[in-house]
C-alpha cells in the first residue's frame, strides 16, 4: 500500500492521466511534463506501493491487478480533494452578509416565501435581497452582476449564462371559477374563442403565445393587455376576460385552468448566475433554489382540485 512521501495530489494526478492516457507520451503532452519526470513519479509510487503498477508493452502501458486498485482509490482521493478545495473557494468568495436572488414575477407570487425560509435557514447570518422583475431585467442585472442568482424563464438572452434547468412550466389558460366550465385541456385552435387579457407584447410569453397561434392560423381575441402580471391577475380574477399564464402563476383559489395542448406551449425555469461568479460560490445555493421550486411545484399540483362552475357551460 502507498504510504510514503510521494503520495501527494499532484503525483495521484501523474497517475490518473498516465492511465486515462494509455502511455508517458500522451500523458506528457497533456500535462506539459516530459516524459522522463513522469517515469520517475511512476517508480518511485511502485517502490513505496511495493508493487508493479504498469506493465510496460510495445502498444503502451497495461494496468496490472493492484495498479488499477491503486488508480480507482486515486480517483475517489482526488474527487474527495476537489470537494474541499470546492468548499474552501465557496468560503472565500462567498460573501455571508448579503445575496441578492431576481425572481420573474410569476415565480415571486408563489415562491419568495418558501425561498426565504429555505435559505434563512441554510445562511442565517445572510442578509436576503429577492428582487422582481421581468425576465430581460434579470438578464441585464446577471450581465452587471447585479445578482448573486436569478431565476427566470428561458430564452435566447440566457444562453451565455449556462442557465441550469429546474422546472418545466407549461402556458394554462384560465378564468374565474364562476364564468363557464373549462376543460381540462385546451387546444391553441379553440383559443379564437375566448376574451382574452394578456401581457404587454414586449414579454417573452406574449411573443410566445402569437407565434404559436400564427402557426395554427388562429387570430387571439385580446380585449386587454398590460405590462404587469399583477394587471392580467387581476383582470381575471375580477372576470372581465381569461388570462394565459405559467403554470405556476395560476394557483388562484377562485380560479379554473386548462393547460394549452396542439401544442403545448411550455417555458423552462432555469436558474443562473454572472458569467464572472465562481461555480463553487454558488452551487450549495442554487441546488436549494432548484430544490425548493420543484417540491413547491410538486405540492401546488397535489393541491390541485376541478372546481365546479355554477350552472355555466362551455361557450
Amino acid at each position: 500500500m502507498v504510504t510514503g512521501t510521494k503520495l501527494n495530489a499532484r503525483n495521484l494526478g501523474y497517475l490518473v492521466k498516465i492511465a486515462e492516457s494509455g502511455s508517458f507520451s500522451r500523458a506528457s503532452i497533456v500535462l506539459g511534463v516530459t516524459q522522463s519526470v513522469l517515469s520517475r513519479h511512476v517508480q518511485e509510487l511502485e517502490a513505496e506501493a511495493g508493487t508493479t503498477i504498469f506493465h510496460r508493452t510495445g502498444r503502451g502501458l497495461v494496468e496490472t491487478r493492484e495498479g488499477a486498485l491503486i488508480i480507482e482509490m486515486a480517483r475517489r482521493i482526488l474527487s474527495d480533494i476537489e470537494q474541499v478545495r470546492e468548499l474552501i473557494d465557496e468560503s472565500k468568495d462567498f460573501n455571508p452578509g448579503r445575496l441578492r436572488i431576481g425572481l420573474i414575477p410569476s415565480l415571486a407570487a408563489i415562491a419568495t416565501v418558501p425561498l426565504i425560509r429555505r435559505l434563512s435557514e441554510m445562511l442565517p447570518d445572510t442578509r436576503l435581497l429577492i428582487q422582481e422583475a421581468a425576465g430581460g431585467t434579470l438578464v441585464e442585472w446577471l450581465n452587471d452582476s447585479r445578482l448573486d442568482i436569478a431565476c427566470l424563464d428561458d430564452g435566447p438572452m440566457l444562453k451565455r449564462f449556462n442557465p441550469i434547468p429546474i422546472a418545466s412550466n407549461p402556458l394554462y389558460l384560465v378564468c374565474h371559477r364562476d364564468d363557464i366550465r373549462l376543460p381540462p385541456e385546451t387546444p391553441v385552435a379553440d383559443l379564437h374563442r375566448y376574451p382574452l387579457v394578456l401581457s404587454g407584447k414586449e414579454h417573452i410569453t406574449r411573443r410566445q403565445i402569437e407565434q404559436v397561434a400564427r402557426s395554427r392560423n388562429v387570430t387571439l381575441n385580446v380585449v386587454y393587455e398590460s405590462g404587469s402580471l399583477w394587471s392580467v391577475i387581476k383582470i381575471t380574477d375580477s372576470g372581465m376576460a381569461m388570462g394565459i399564464l405559467p403554470y405556476l402563476a395560476t394557483f388562484h383559489p377562485n380560479w379554473q385552468r386548462s393547460k394549452l395542448i396542439q401544442p403545448a406551449v411550455t417555458r423552462a425555469l432555469c436558474v443562473a448566475t454572472p458569467l464572472r461568479q465562481a461555480p463553487a460560490r454558488s452551487r450549495r445555493i442554487l441546488e436549494a433554489v432548484r430544490d425548493e421550486i420543484q417540491n413547491l411545484q410538486k405540492q401546488l399540483g397535489s393541491q390541485v382540485t376541478t372546481p365546479v362552475p355554477r350552472g355555466h357551460q362551455n361557450p
